[in-house]
């Protein structure tokens, strides 16, 4: 439950300037984050601030593990254990930081001969460096995908720890060596269906088992997909964890609903649930967007979950749940009509996918490892994608959004489970089947939930945030814009649309969600669309937000 800031500073480094910078940014977070539990550290060469509740993640002086894992014995340079997490090591040659196969959280880092910082969080490493050198290269990607893109951060000074990296800075030369962790296992052809629907259970058990994790502070996120039941059946039930799901307050009626499928389940097998509404207060909208760029430094757009102003996550903490168990897994996805609706439901959105952003003289930046492999096959793309895009840029920048209040563990991606994952023929897992079946044989007879129990971004800024939204947007300086490289047609267009906007209801997001996926999908596949201006209005915010924000230092 903890966002970690990390500064190595040489033994040859000037000790007043160290200690007027330690200063500094110790100011910034006892000013920035006075509502939560803040510790910090000072050792032989290191500065360190930790916020939240992080008393059962494994932390010293030269070494340390956020998340959770099945050995915290790290001081073997050459050991990374199995689990889901992030790691830290000091040796005496060098100062290591690891991902781990799914990129669980996000850290940054920036290093010179002085100074190897690493951080959950971006802002804090600019305001130690000083100055702000804006990157450009987010603006096409968050209008389009609501993601800053991959390895992009909002200074171009800033890495991103990428998926199963090993990043090393050698004190005496200040030089970084990136390296790849682990190697890709080879796709097993010869596998039969059958043999994989047997080994999978043998595979999680094997995993979960070993995983190091206080059962008492733990809660299951319970909603009524694939992946939540599958954990439920494979962890929750056999650690007797209770249960929690959030919901907006009109979906509790809704049979269909996430809530209600995952009081059904809950109720079928006698675990303890408890349901967090999510309720919005109109009075406060700056609060509630501010709170989201806070928590999530706009790295994502998927407000949805936070319209509260984090009131449910804030329950969360004060409760003591130190740790929230989450289903995001690498088992497949839904079918696709076509490899660009594969791309765009993995988020992987571009400038050209949509008619009202592709006549700008805007264009993502797209790295050859993420485009499509010659013979590549439209389910191994949507693999190999939803690995290195999603799971990196998406889920793991929403994770992000919570661990200052609690600590997140998906065991689904714990570095065993991805790794057999990787050898499964992709077409086993096309439609979840393969996670879906599973579950049936266990637990039959109970269905999947037919929609969220959340607001849609659209839903959100039509109605819920178009005041505010209006209001700061025309509050823009023009130079901003043109600093930005945003084009100010779009700007007028967007404030056009939601000055005219009715806003939308919660009843149209229902009557969307009960056509079949199938059939959605199908009609999303004829032809380019246009993006809402709902969402643009949004990711417009997030950018002229952030960018106003990080240029102050």
């Amino acid at each position: 439950m903890a966002k970690i800031f990390n500064l190595y500073y040489s033994s040859k480094s000037d000790k007043s300037n160290v200690r007027s910078l330690i200063s500094k940014i110790q100011d910034w977070f006892e000013e920035n984050y006075k509502d939560f539990e803040i510790s910090i550290f000072n050792f032989d060469n290191q500065f360190r601030v930790v916020i939240g509740k992080h008393h059962s993640l494994y932390l010293n002086e030269s070494e340390g593990l956020l998340g959770f894992a099945d050995s915290y014995r790290i001081e073997d340079p050459k050991h990374y254990p199995d689990g889901n997490y992030f790691l830290f090591r000091k040796t005496n040659e060098y100062f290591e930081i690891a991902s781990d196969q799914g990129n669980s959280r996000g850290i940054w880092y920036y290093s010179n001969n002085d100074f190897f910082i690493f951080s959950s969080l971006q802002e804090p490493i600019i305001k130690l460096i000083g100055g702000f050198d804006f990157n450009s290269q987010v603006v096409p990607w968050m209008l389009s995908s609501g993601t800053l893109g991959p390895g992009n951060s909002w200074d171009k000074r800033l890495n991103l720890l990428s998926r199963n990296e090993s990043v090393k800075y050698f004190y005496g030369s200040g030089n970084v060596k990136v390296d790849n962790i682990l190697e890709v296992p080879t796709q097993n052809r010869a596998f039969k269906k059958k043999e994989v629907f047997r080994l999978l259970p043998e595979k999680l058990k094997s995993s979960f088992k070993n995983i190091n994790l206080n059962a008492g502070n733990t809660t299951h996120l319970l909603s009524g997909g694939i992946e939540s039941r599958l954990l439920l059946l494979f962890f929750a039930k056999e650690k007797a964890l209770p249960c929690l799901t959030w919901t907006d307050p009109s979906s509790l009626s809704q049979p269909l609903s996430d809530v209600s499928i995952a009081k059904d389940i809950s109720k079928k097998l006698n675990l303890a649930h408890s349901i967090l509404e999510i309720n919005f207060d109109s009075g406060n909208q700056e609060f509630i967007l501010k709170e989201f760029l806070r928590h999530g430094e706009g790295r994502i757009d998927h407000i949805s979950g936070y319209i509260d102003g984090f009131s449910i996550w804030r329950e969360i903490y004060n409760k003591d749940i130190e740790v929230i168990i989450r289903g995001d897994h690498n088992f497949g996805r839904y079918k696709a009509y076509g490899f660009e609706q594969m791309r765009q439901t993995l988020g992987f959105e571009l400038v050209s996918d949509y008619r009202n952003l592709s006549t700008l003289s805007l264009q993502n930046n797209i790295k050859e490892s993420f485009t499509k492999r010659e013979n590549e096959t439209l389910e191994e793309y949507s693999f190999r994608l939803g690995l290195d895009f999603r799971h990196t840029y998406v889920n793991a920048a929403l994770n992000d959004l919570k661990l200052s209040f609690t600590e997140i563990y998906n065991p689904l991606l714990n570095n065993s489970i991805i790794l057999f994952s990787q050898t499964i023929p992709p077409s086993f897992l096309e439609g979840k089947n393969m996670s879906k079946s599973l579950n049936d044989s266990i637990l039959p007879g109970i269905p999947y939930a037919k929609y969220a129990s959340t607001f849609s971004i659209n839903d959100i800024t039509l109605s819920l945030l178009n005041e505010y939204l209006k209001t700061e947007l025309s509050k823009i300086d023009s130079r901003v814009w043109s600093l930005m490289g945003i084009p100010q047609d779009l700007v007028k267009s967007t404030l056009y649309f939601l000055e005219n906007s009715t806003g939308k209801t919660k009843s149209n997001s229902i009557i969307k969600s009960l056509i079949p996926k199938k059939i959605k999908k199908l009609l999303a596949s004829k032809g380019k669309k246009s993006l809402s201006y709902g969402k643009i209005a949004l990711r417009l915010y997030i950018l002229s937000a952030m960018y106003t924000k990080l240029s102050k230092h």
